[in-house]
């Protein structure tokens, strides 16, 4: 039910929502449009040309002035528009005029002003207005207009219900000629609202807007609202409504109240003003506002009243104040009815008679198992004529009585247990709790907590066998003591024999007797209630018990062998204990000492359990020590050992060496059979074959898991080797002069030999380049190979490059250089000669070289050379220095431009971010001196420029701040250039860390590194020893860095 009630709010919230807009006081608009020139051109802008609007008031408030500067007019018109708000609280009666014009001349500023032009007359709300030299002293045209700036409506919601009112709001404080409310049903056909309706705070209903004509557009249309404030064209914002219909209003609610308190059994008759009309149906939501856990439920989707227009709510209503609230549909399910009206919520509320109200005291029975127990109830409220009903917890019907007197009852004869009560008034009306559930009160006939009993006790038997010394204590406790801690006792034999006991204590009651032998003893107890009654019901006030007091068994002790020695020597001996009788100690039973005979001495051996561990071979006892402080000495017993395990090896050697042809043989002795062998390789006989050479292990177990291991030695006969081995290799590439040499050793000689080329001498002499293999086979048919590369040594190339076309200005210097060359004999075109490793080209031709080096070795190139008249530049600007991971820019700047650009860009740790002909952007991944360079292309002719760069780690500074930039003020270096000796000033914005680092441009290598903090200004005075030439000084902060290039002379 308060799920029905939560959607009804949703649905007021997503599909009422208020259609307020900012609705405030009104301001007027004045719009002035002028257009001004100057008749004769002579005004000067070096001073003051300027014309001004003042406006009046009817409340005669100071003038507000709207200015524009006039400089510079020249004879062709100039337009300037104004716009000026003021509140609509306020009337604007009228506009004047001044101006001002002036020359310049040797003298000043000459001119005049109009210091008062003619006044202009307006009205309100609506005004416009033209004018022709409004100023004296300007030409000009003026047009002014006036009207409300915008009028604002607003509604409180987007629903206009056919009968019930809704309120409009407009823009304050004009006057009543603008409020002309107007409505249309399609946007462009606007009609006025009915007459009086002149206001900026309106109320309507849909019927009073248009008659029987609103109904049929409920669920087919909206209905749109305006303001036209007759100002020309001028209309407020429009706001949309949906036509609804007005549920029916509650006239009336007549309640009937409950029968019984906390019973929800009333109910109300609602009325309404009307039935419901074809096609509509109506919610109905009914809720008990004084508690928010209180009644709530709905009739939903009704089609049709009772006959006299009401509705019956069922008889389900607890007393409360109850809120009816309405939500309908009409003409279909999908359109709501109006129900935000005063007379859509229905309250009203009742009392229902006081709440029947009972108490019920007990009294408990005397002795615990008895049943005189009584309960007394007494009641109140409801109507009275009570009848009390009483059961047991577990019994299935109450037994039911009237009450002996108008307000209280009592029920005699209980037994001990939990009574469950009810009470009825003459309405049959019950208790109830908070909840509205019946009060069933729970009565527990209590009984002494328990009967006369022993609580504890104590038997103390003798401490051995045949003793006397055993005691019995007794604490009592249960059914009534007398005088709180006290009973009357008595102990006697079986046979009846008495015994005089110690004198009791109290708290808790303990009653001792001593001195006792084997046997059984009887104890008899009286508490103070057992004169109170009889038979049965004193039961359980008085007790007798039994105890039997008992000697021990005899103590006795022996000792078994729970484990062998597993190996000679070993201490994994166990030896256990086996005690009997006597008293036994909790989990340990008895109390344990090992002695071990020690030369006839029993030395004890610091062990305390049943078992005696990590024993060797030996005579022991053990003494046994039972929780009564009585012991017993075992007979001595005997703890042998096996023999030592031992394994001898031997073994036959190899034939060849490398060959598998060896033998080892084991021999077990000692120990405890059988055995177990296993040799390293995983046999597991005690002969093994088919060895190569090597040492072997064996690993004995015997049956008790002792272990012994040896190794045997598989010889063989020193293998073949080959050492000193030289190869040489040809002089020149493709050469025959190679040659191989070695030295042999080991094996049996002598040896033959075997070559892969099917050579059989040791060795070899003028070979050419390859691969060749030798076998060596000694006089026991044992092999070895070796494998000899012979390898050809680089061939001498003499590289020119590729043809070459020279443009305008350019030469080639031709490069033939070779390793270790010695001769270099240059042809070409014209009778060209000569014999150094370059030289410079500019002819065209073909131009031949033969390089000789210093074994003899002979390269030869030929390069043609052709010209052209074009020109071609390379030239291009990037940092000498730069930051890991940095972007790096770099612009090529040569002109002429050329027709294709290469950028010669590192191969590893460069990560290109954009190229153009004109530009390339790049980051270095690591630091280090880089060569970047620039490649540039006309026609046939290129030309190639290239720079170092040194790339370095960025420093990490603390952030000082949100300092503006530049961070960096000052950053300069005295003198430059130097022979070393400068001084570094550095101001900043604030107070910053730096790094300064100088490097050479040329090298890349870092010469110095400096840092500082704490100060937001250093002067550094730098005394170094540097080779000459150009540094760069690289200052880094916490926001910014920067680069000075140095000279060191």
């Amino acid at each position: 039910m308060k799920v029905r009630l939560s959607v009804l709010l949703l649905f007021l919230v997503l599909f009422v929502q208020p259609i307020f807009a900012q609705v405030g006081n009104g301001n007027y608009q004045v719009t002035i449009n002028t257009t001004v020139w100057d008749g004769h051109d002579n005004n000067s802008g070096r001073c003051s040309n300027n014309f001004k609007y003042y406006f009046q008031y009817t409340d005669n408030a100071n003038a507000e002035l709207v200015w524009q500067e006039a400089n510079g007019l020249g004879t062709q018109p100039t337009v300037w528009s104004k716009q000026v708000t003021f509140p609509a609280t306020r009337a604007l009666v009228k506009i004047y005029t001044t101006s001002s014009r002036n020359w310049h001349s040797w003298g000043g500023c000459n001119g005049y002003d109009d210091n008062k032009g003619p006044d202009k007359y307006m009205t309100i709300p609506c005004f416009v207005g033209s004018y022709n030299d409004i100023y004296d002293v300007w030409s000009s045209y003026t047009s002014i207009s006036i009207a409300p700036e915008k009028v604002v409506i607003a509604a409180p919601s987007n629903i206009l219900p056919e009968n019930d009112k809704l309120s409009f709001q407009a823009s304050h404080n004009f006057p009543s000629s603008v409020y002309n409310w107007q409505y249309s049903l399609d946007g462009n056909t606007w009609n006025d609202f009915p007459s009086g309706s002149n206001s900026d705070n309106i109320s309507i209903s849909g019927y009073e807007l248009m008659g029987s004509a609103f109904r049929p557009l409920i669920g087919s249309g909206n209905i749109f609202i305006r303001i036209d404030y007759k100002c020309g064209k001028r209309y407020s914002n429009i706001l949309t409504l949906n036509p609804r219909l007005s549920s029916p209003k509650i006239v009336s609610t007549i309640a009937t109240p409950n029968k019984c308190y906390g019973e929800s059994n009333g109910n109300v008759k609602i009325q309404f003003d009307r039935a419901l009309l074809p096609n509509e149906s109506l919610n109905i939501y009914l809720e008990d506002t004084t508690s928010t856990s209180g009644y709530s439920n709905d009739m939903l989707n009704l089609t049709s009243l009772n006959a006299d227009n009401s509705v019956a709510w069922p008889s389900e209503l607890p007393p409360g104040g109850y809120r009816i609230t309405l939500l309908g549909k009409y003409p279909n399910s999908s359109i709501t009815t109006y129900t935000d009206g005063i007379n859509h919520i229905g309250r009203f509320g009742f009392t229902g008679p006081t709440a029947v109200q009972y108490s019920a005291t007990s009294r408990d029975v005397y002795c615990n198992g008895g049943s005189d127990a009584t309960i007394t109830v007494n009641a109140t409220g409801g109507v009275g004529n009570y009848q009390v009903g009483y059961k047991k917890m577990q019994d299935n019907n109450y037994t039911w009585m009237p009450f002996s007197s108008a307000n209280q009852h009592v029920i005699t004869g209980l037994d001990t247990g939990t009574y469950y009560i009810r009470l009825l008034d003459g309405n049959n009306c019950i208790m109830k709790d908070g909840s509205g559930n019946e009060v069933i009160s729970t009565i527990a006939i209590n009984q002494p907590a328990e009967a006369l009993h022993v609580d504890a006790s104590q038997i103390i038997n003798p401490l051995a066998f045949g003793y006397t010394d055993g005691s019995i204590t007794a604490i009592l406790t249960g059914g009534t003591p007398i005088s709180g801690n006290s009973y009357n006792v008595d102990w006697s034999k079986l046979d009846g024999t008495s015994f005089t006991p110690q004198a009791p204590t109290t708290n808790p009651f303990t009653t001792v007797v001593q001195n006792l032998g084997d046997g059984k003893y009887i104890l008899s107890a009286k508490d103070a209630n057992f004169t109170l009654t009889s038979g049965v019901d004193a039961k359980g006030c008085m007790l007798k018990d039994t105890f039997t007091v008992t000697q021990p068994l005899p103590l006795k002790v022996t000792i078994n062998e729970k484990q062998v020695i597993s190996c000679k020597g070993a201490n994994d001996g166990l030896l256990y204990a086996q005690g009997e009788g006597g008293i036994e100690i909790p989990i340990f039973r008895y109390k344990y000492q090992w002695f071990k005979n020690d030369n006839g001495s029993w030395m004890d051996i610091s062990q305390s359990d049943s078992i005696a561990t990590r024993l060797i071979a030996g005579i022991y006892k053990v003494i046994i020590t039972d929780k009564n402080n009585i012991t017993k000495e075992s007979t001595p017993f005997t703890l042998t050992e096996p023999e030592q395990l031992v394994v001898s090896l031997t073994s036959t050697p190899l034939i060849c060496n490398g060959s598998n042809n060896g033998t080892a043989d084991a021999s077990i002795t000692g120990g405890t059979l059988p055995y177990h062998i296993e040799w390293a390789t995983g046999d597991t006989t005690n002969a093994i074959t088919g060895l190569s050479q090597g040492t072997y292990m064996a690993f004995i177990t015997d049956a008790r898991g002792c272990q012994t291991q040896q190794q045997v030695k598989v010889a063989s006969p020193d293998p073949i080797l080959f050492s000193n081995i030289i190869v040489k290799d040809p002089t020149c590439f493709g050469g025959k002069d190679g040659a191989i040499t070695y030295v042999a050793t080991g094996g049996a000689q002598p040896y033959t030999y075997s070559w892969s080329n099917n050579a059989t001498s040791p060795m070899l002499n003028a070979i050419p380049a390859g691969n060749y293999n030798v076998t060596i086979t000694d006089k026991n048919n044992c092999t070895a190979q070796q494998t000899f590369k012979v390898f050809d040594p680089a061939k001498v190339v003499v590289d020119l490059g590729p043809d070459r076309t020279l443009c305008n200005e350019q030469v080639l210097i031709a490069d033939a250089s070779i390793a270790n060359g010695m001769i270099y004999q240059w042809s070409g075109s014209s009778g060209f000669s000569a014999s150094t490793s370059q030289v410079t080209l500019s002819n065209p031709g073909t131009y031949n070289v033969k390089a000789i080096d210093g074994n003899g070795c002979t390269a030869f190139d030929t390069i043609n050379i052709t010209r052209s008249n074009a020109l071609v530049a390379a030239e291009m600007v990037a940092a000498t220095q730069a930051f890991q991971d940095q972007d790096v820019e770099l612009v090529n700047i040569s002109k002429p431009a050329p027709e294709k650009v290469e950028w010669l860009l590192p191969p590893d740790n460069v990560t290109v971010l954009n190229t153009s002909d004109q530009y390339a952007a790049i980051r270095f991944r690591d630091t280090g001196l880089y060569t970047i360079g620039l490649k540039t292309m006309v026609g046939a002719c290129e030309k190639i420029v290239t720079q170092p760069i040194t790339i370095v780690k960025a420093e990490s500074f603390d952030d000082p701040g949100g300092t503006a930039s530049p961070f960096v003020k000052e950053f300069v270096v005295l003198p430059n250039p130097s022979h070393g000796q400068f001084t570094v000033k550095i101001t900043l914005q604030e107070a910053s860390p730096i790094e300064l680092r100088l490097i050479n441009i040329n090298s890349g290598l870092i010469a110095n590194v400096l840092k500082q903090s704490g100060s937001a200004q250093y002067i550094i005075p730098y005394n170094l020893n540097l080779a000459a030439g150009i540094y760069s000084l690289v200052l880094e902060t916490s926001k910014e860095y920067r680069v000075i290039k140095i000279m060191i002379l």
